[in-house]
């Protein structure tokens, strides 16, 4: 008898757990319902392999989320986030910090400020990847610039685009020169595509390219294997001066490349999640959870998370403000006190 009503309480706390169980998944798909717009990059690139998988993780948990992915990049998400077009997006810290001051040049000359423009969480480095045949004569970019060598370069891509922005900042930060001054000195300067620059260090025709981009990158993965390169690294006194400006110190690791045998040391920019201020900061609290509260989940999305996401430092070197709901995310998880 006894044991009767104990199987019978039991079975009824088994009940009663299931039940609220149940419930409490119900209010948690409840609490987030909607249906919004998240800038991407493009439809191999990396930008778009870390944003689907954080969103088919975000839809898993909440059911009642519509989220559609459209392509983009960072000048790009820049302009439509801060403009309203859509209210999430992923961004280099670089474009969005002058977006947000409304201090860009190329593209983004004229526009903003941007002051809704809010953080979320910073997801892996895009470095500086000075690429040069094997046997240039020098080991850092200083060396070029210090020496006034007659270098021919693509300083990060075409016109307007992001890495061009960032060499600015190098010749600026670091010297007080811009692409004038390298001219004078008889340097030839040249503003082209990624894959223009690469087939022209492979032909002999230019001596380095300069892009702030992702690594391994495709394009100079197949350079590398083509014609010997190696990269030039920063020295500490232009690093530090460089992280005043909003870019963080990164390392290019050993066999990142084919023929790449040493660590380079490098600046990088944070590619990052962002928002509106005005968007809803349940959601964006469950983006910051979903990527910070999940560190291993974020680490297994691609290798540049696995080398580079760190919950601790997913709040810092985003140029701009916190969003209140990732703010409230790592206040949770102990990383802000």
């Amino acid at each position: 008898m006894l044991a009767r009503h104990l199987k019978t309480l039991t079975g009824a706390a088994v009940g009663i757990t299931i039940a609220l169980a149940m419930g409490a998944t119900a209010v948690q798909a409840k609490d987030l319902k909607g249906k919004f717009t998240w800038g991407s990059g493009s439809a191999t690139g990396t930008f778009n392999i870390i944003v689907a998988a954080v969103t088919e993780k975000l839809k898993a948990k909440h059911p009642g989320l519509d989220i559609t992915i459209v392509p983009g990049g960072s000048v790009t998400n820049t302009i439509r986030l801060g403009s309203g077009h859509f209210p999430v997006a992923m961004i280099t810290s670089l474009p969005a910090k002058l977006g947000y001051l409304g201090t860009g040049r190329g593209k983004l000359e004229g526009r903003g400020p941007y002051k809704q423009m809010r953080g979320i969480s910073a997801i892996y480095n895009q470095h500086f990847q000075f690429v040069v045949p094997k046997d240039y004569p020098a080991d850092t970019i200083e060396d070029i610039i210090e020496k006034k060598m007659k270098i021919r370069v693509v300083p990060g891509g075409p016109r307007g685009h992001i890495g061009v922005m960032a060499m600015e900042d190098v010749l600026k930060a670091g010297f007080g020169l811009t692409f004038k001054d390298m001219q004078k000195w008889g340097a030839k300067v040249i503003f082209s595509e990624f894959s223009e620059a690469t087939t022209g260090i492979q032909d002999g025709q230019i001596d380095m390219f300069t892009p702030l981009t992702a690594a391994p990158n495709g394009g100079i993965t197949s350079l590398a294997t083509q014609r010997p390169v190696k990269f030039l690294g920063m020295r500490k006194p232009l690093l530090d001066k460089m992280e005043t400006l909003g870019y963080a110190t990164g390392t290019l690791p050993a066999g990142t490349y084919p023929g790449q045998d040493k660590d380079v040391v490098v600046s990088a920019a944070p590619a990052a999640f962002y928002a509106r201020a005005d968007f809803s900061e349940d959601i964006v609290y469950a983006i910051a959870m979903q990527v910070a509260g999940d560190e291993k989940f974020t680490k297994g999305i691609h290798r540049r998370t696995r080398e580079d996401f760190s919950a601790k430092t997913a709040h810092k070197g985003l140029g701009v403000p916190l969003h209140p709901g990732a703010l409230r995310a790592y206040k949770e998880l102990g990383i802000i006190k």
